[in-house]
């Protein structure tokens, strides 16, 4: 039943693509515009960066210092620090791509990487400032609110979300192979723009499919929950919207989960708690967002 009503859908959206040619056309131009003006810009150098930063042991330097606070938090390793760093301060996907390179890399165990997608794969601080602050709500000061309390609600997401256990390896951790900074740049680079590459075709095909709803319902918060940039830009600057763009940016669409996924899922790790994390993380921000307005 699942497989035929999967099949049915499917046939449902490619009537819908064809008889609505100009959409799909439109939809595509403005995801080639968010792929050159907006993912390349933002996320290709964070995603060389953080490859040359594992691979040059920046990790297990960051985890030696933070295993106390990671450990007693959330009861995990220290090396899962410089996933959740990267995730805050780069944005969607960028912590889901460094959750799972840590266990590629032998740095955290399996159930320990997926309890880091639960609150690691986070919306960057340039989003909450130039984007929500800047353009939607036009103010600074309230990107910065926004900013703090998703950061606020990652951090508790992951101490609710944490294993009963210690699942920490940092008694006896696992070290990268050591190798030149010519040879880490080098893989650096082709390692980013493949991401890079990945992250734009599903940005051009959650485009191309928001194009009909757009044109059948409108431009809505409501699409940020299949794609978040198109949510955010419905936002009206009014009380409700500041809720909207927390539960929204906490939640990250659709899309971002997809491109997430492609990640941690070649990487041989589940979803379970990456799901959960970002539900439990969008009603907090949203709860919290909502005690701060009225």
């Amino acid at each position: 039943m699942l497989r035929r009503m999967t099949f049915a859908g499917l046939l449902t959206v490619a009537a819908a693509l064809l008889w609505g040619s100009d959409l799909v056309r439109s939809g595509a131009e403005v995801g080639l515009q968010l792929c050159l003006y907006s993912v390349l810009p933002s996320l290709f150098p964070f995603f060389v960066l953080s490859s040359l930063l594992l691979s040059l042991g920046f990790a297990e330097s960051l985890g030696r210092l933070l295993f106390p606070v990671m450990n007693a938090l959330f009861h995990l390793g220290g090396n899962g620090a410089s996933a959740l760093a990267l995730g805050l301060i780069a944005g969607y996907p960028s912590g889901a791509r460094a959750v799972s390179r840590l266990y590629e890399d032998g740095l955290c165990g399996k159930e320990e990487a997926e309890h880091l997608l639960a609150f690691c794969n986070n919306c960057g601080c340039a989003f909450f400032l130039s984007f929500l602050g800047g353009e939607c709500f036009g103010s600074a000061a309230v990107g910065v609110r926004l900013w703090l309390i998703h950061v606020l609600s990652a951090l508790c997401t992951g101490i609710l979300l944490r294993p009963k256990r210690t699942l920490s390896r940092d008694a006896a951790p696992a070290t990268a192979q050591t190798v030149s900074f010519a040879a880490a740049f080098t893989a650096a680079v082709q390692s980013g723009f493949s991401s890079f590459l990945s992250v734009s075709g599903f940005v051009l095909l959650f485009s191309v499919l928001l194009q009909p709803m757009k044109a059948a319902f409108g431009s809505t918060p409501l699409l940020g929950m299949f794609e978040l940039f198109s949510g955010a830009a419905a936002l009206d600057g009014s009380h409700r919207a500041f809720v909207y763009a927390a539960a929204l940016s906490a939640w990250g669409g659709l899309s971002v989960h997809a491109q997430s996924a492609a990640f941690f899922s070649a990487a041989g790790l589940s979803g379970k708690w990456y799901f959960r994390g970002k539900l439990l993380q969008s009603a907090i921000s949203a709860a919290v967002a909502a005690a701060l307005t009225f």
